[in-house]
C-alpha cells in the first residue's frame, strides 16, 4: 500500500489521523531517556560522524556494516530469538491508544518494547543500544539544535519466513511528530539472498528508491520522515530500532552544516625540545575533533642529542607537516614562526600558534571556538594569553582569565609584559597584548601577522611587534576563559631546566648578539614609522594604542597600573572601546 499524502490531506482530520498512524505502533509507556554527548575524540569515529551527517543531508540515510563485533552481534541475535521462543513478541499494530489497530496484510511483524531501564531484560542488547546512543550523542554535539535529542523505548521486531511485510509508511505522523532519526540494527542467520527478501525499501531525499538488504550486523540510519517499507520476508529477520526525537524541526542544511568541522592549523616551532612530540600528541588526544587539527612543526635539533623524540601514533601522522633544521641554523622563534607560515600553512579555517612544551584541556578546540564566538566581533578577534604553568606534570587551575599588561622598558628599549589573573565575566575579557606562545584566531589573521624573516634572533620585542601590528589592522585581543574545569584551555612548561635554549647555545656569540641588536633596532624603527602611518591601510593609530595600553614608546614610559584591571572588571574593554 502506497501513501498519497496529497490525497490524504483532502480527507477529514479524524480519517487523516487513522491513516497516518500507520507510521508505527508506539509504546504505551514511553520513557524519555537522556542522550550522552560524550565524544570519543577518535579520528576514526569522527570521520564516521562526518560521513553520517553528510549523507543524512544529501541522501537522507547512511549504512554501517559490521556495526558490532561478531561476538556481540551473535549474542544480541540469540537474545532476540529467546524473546520469540518464549512468545514474548506480540503482533504489531499501527497507531496508539484509541487509534491502535492491526492488519497483518499491512504490517506482519511481531515486536516487543524495551527500555534500557530494564537492565536484566535488555541483557546483551545493552551494548548495541549504547553504541547507537554514542553515535546520537556525537550527532547532538555537531548539530547543536535548540533542544536536545531524546529517546523513548527500543523496539525489537521479528519478521517470519511467511512473507511478513510492512507497507509503505513514515515514522513521523501527527501522533508521533517529534521523530527525527531512525536507527535500525539488522540481525539474522540467513546468508545473502539474490532476490529482495525482507529488504528495506527507502525513498531517498533525491526522490529515488533504494533497497537495503537486512544483512547481519548492519546498521541503517535514516531521516524518520522518509517513506519506507519492508518487502515480504522469506527468512527469519530480526531488527532492533531506536528513534531519536527532537522538538525542533530539522532540514538538510542542519545536517550539512554540521558535517563540516572547521580546520585548525597549529604552528609549533621547536628548539632542541624533548617535549615537542608529547605536546603534539596531547593536542590530538585532547581535541574533540582531532581530525580537524593540522600541525606545522619546525624541529631545530643538534645532530646528536642525549634524548630521542617520543613516537607519534600512526593515526596522527598524516595530520602533521614538518621541517627539520640543524640547531646551528636556528634564527630564533620569530623566524621559525615565519617559516612555518610560509611553507606549511595551507589556508586552514583557524590559526593557532603555541610553544613546543604545552598541555591542553579536554575539548580545547571546541572551547576556543566557543570563546571566539562570544567576542564582540568574532571575525576580528584573537584569543591570547600567558597560560598557567605545569608543575611536575600537574595541571594547575586558574581563578580567572589572565590579562597581559606592560611593566617597563628594559635596557635594550624593549617593552616587557606580564600577566595577571582577573575576575571572570560573562563575556571574554579584552586586553591590549598578544602572547606569541599562545594565540588563536580565524585563519584570516595570518595575512595581518608581522612575521618577517629579516628579524633574526628576536625574542623580547616579538610580542610588542605582534600586538602593535594586529591592533593597527583592526583586531581585538581577548583572554580565553572556561567557566568549568580548570578555567583554562592550556598549560605551559615555564621551567626550562630540562632543555637547551638557543640563547644558552649561542647567546654569547658576537654574531647572535649583533643579529639580536639589529632586530630590536628594527622593531623600534617600525614603532617610529607607525607615527606617520595614519590611514595607509591601517584601521587604527599608534597613539590610540598607546592611550589604550598605557605605554608611550618614544618616551619609554609606562603609565598603566595593574590595579586598574583588577579593581575594574571591565576596564580593559572600556579602554579599548574608548580608543577606537
Amino acid at each position: 500500500m502506497n501513501i498519497d499524502l496529497k490525497r490524504i490531506a483532502l480527507l477529514p482530520p479524524d480519517l487523516q489521523l487513522k491513516i497516518l498512524s500507520l507510521g508505527s505502533e508506539t509504546p504505551e509507556d514511553g520513557i524519555v531517556q537522556d542522550i550522552s554527548t560524550r565524544n570519543t575524540g577518535s579520528i576514526e569515529c569522527n570521520a564516521h560522524i562526518a560521513a553520517i551527517l553528510q549523507n543524512l543531508g544529501t541522501q537522507g540515510y547512511y549504512v554501517i556494516d559490521d556495526f558490532l563485533s561478531q561476538e556481540v552481534a551473535s549474542e544480541a541475535l540469540q537474545h532476540m530469538k529467546a524473546f520469540n521462543a518464549r512468545e514474548e513478541l506480540h503482533t504489531a499494530g499501527m497507531g496508539a491508544a484509541s487509534g491502535h489497530w492491526k492488519d497483518e496484510s499491512i504490517r506482519g511483524d511481531k515486536i516487543k518494547w524495551l527500555t534500557d531501564v530494564d537492565k536484566d531484560v535488555m541483557g546483551p542488547l545493552s551494548v548495541p543500544l549504547g553504541c547507537m546512543k554514542s553515535i546520537l550523542g556525537s550527532l547532538q554535539k555537531r548539530i547543536r539544535p535548540r533542544s536536545e535529542f531524546f529517546t523513548k523505548a527500543i523496539q525489537i521486531a521479528h519478521y517470519g519466513p511467511n512473507g511478513a511485510q510492512y507497507s509503505q509508511h513514515s515514522d513521523v505522523s501527527p501522533l508521533i511528530p517529534t521523530r527525527r532519526l531512525t536507527f535500525i540494527l539488522y540481525l539474522r542467520e540467513t546468508p545473502h539472498v539474490s532476490n529482495p527478501s525482507g529488504h528495506l525499501r527507502l525513498q531517498t531525499l533525491a526522490g529515488t528508491s533504494v533497497d537495503i538488504e537486512p544483512k547481519m550486523n548492519r546498521m541503517v540510519i535514516f531521516r524518520s520522515h522518509l517513506l519506507h517499507q519492508v518487502l515480504p520476508s522469506y527468512f527469519d529477520r530480526y531488527a532492533m530500532t531506536l528513534w531519536a526525537h527532537n522538538r525542533d524541526t530539522m532540514d538538510s542544511r542542519d545536517f550539512l552544516q554540521a558535517a563540516h568541522v572547521p580546520s585548525i592549523f597549529v604552528s609549533v616551532p621547536a628548539y632542541r625540545d624533548p617535549d615537542t612530540n608529547k605536546t603534539i600528541v596531547n593536542l590530538f588526544d585532547t581535541a574533540t575533533y582531532p581530525e580537524r587539527i593540522k600541525i606545522g612543526v619546525l624541529y631545530q635539533d643538534a645532530e646528536i642529542e642525549p634524548w630521542k623524540h617520543s613516537e607519534i601514533p600512526s593515526k596522527y601522522q598524516n595530520y602533521i607537516k614538518s621541517l627539520h633544521w640543524s640547531n646551528e641554523d636556528a634564527k630564533g622563534p620569530f623566524i621559525a614562526r615565519a617559516v612555518i607560515l610560509e611553507q606549511l600553512y595551507s589556508k586552514e579555517d583557524y590559526y593557532m600558534q603555541i610553544d613546543s612544551h604545552m598541555r591542553f584541556a579536554q575539548g580545547w578546540d571546541e572551547e576556543l571556538l566557543h570563546n571566539l564566538s562570544r567576542c564582540h566581533d568574532p571575525h576580528k578577534s584573537i584569543l591570547s594569553t600567558y597560560p598557567p604553568t605545569i608543575i611536575h606534570d600537574t595541571l594547575i587551575p586558574i581563578p580567572g582569565p589572565v590579562l597581559l599588561y606592560p611593566t617597563h622598558f628594559d635596557s635594550d628599549g624593549m617593552l616587557r609584559i606580564k600577566g595577571t589573573s582577573v575576575t571572570a565575566s560573562e563575556s571574554p575579557r579584552s586586553h591590549m597584548f598578544a602572547a606569541a606562545g599562545f594565540l588563536f584566531s580565524s585563519g584570516k589573521l595570518v595575512f595581518d601577522l608581522p612575521y618577517d624573516k629579516n628579524l633574526e634572533c628576536l625574542f623580547f620585542g616579538e610580542e610588542t611587534l605582534l600586538s602593535l601590528n594586529i591592533w593597527m589592522k583592526g583586531w581585538s585581543i581577548y583572554s580565553p576563559w572556561c567557566a568549568s574545569g580548570y578555567g583554562t584551555t592550556c598549560w605551559h612548561k615555564w621551567d626550562r631546566s630540562y632543555r637547551r635554549t638557543l640563547w644558552q647555545d649561542f647567546g654569547n656569540s658576537e654574531s647572535m648578539m649583533k643579529k639580536r641588536s639589529d632586530s630590536q633596532q628594527k622593531v623600534q624603527d617600525y614603532v617610529q614609522q607607525l607615527k606617520y602611518q595614519n590611514g595607509n591601510h591601517n584601521e587604527r593609530t599608534l597613539s590610540s594604542f598607546e592611550k589604550a595600553a598605557g605605554v608611550y614608546f618614544e618616551e619609554r614610559r609606562v603609565v598603566f597600573k595593574v590595579s586598574d584591571i583588577q579593581l575594574q572588571p571591565d576596564a580593559a574593554g572600556k579602554i579599548t572601546e574608548n580608543a577606537q
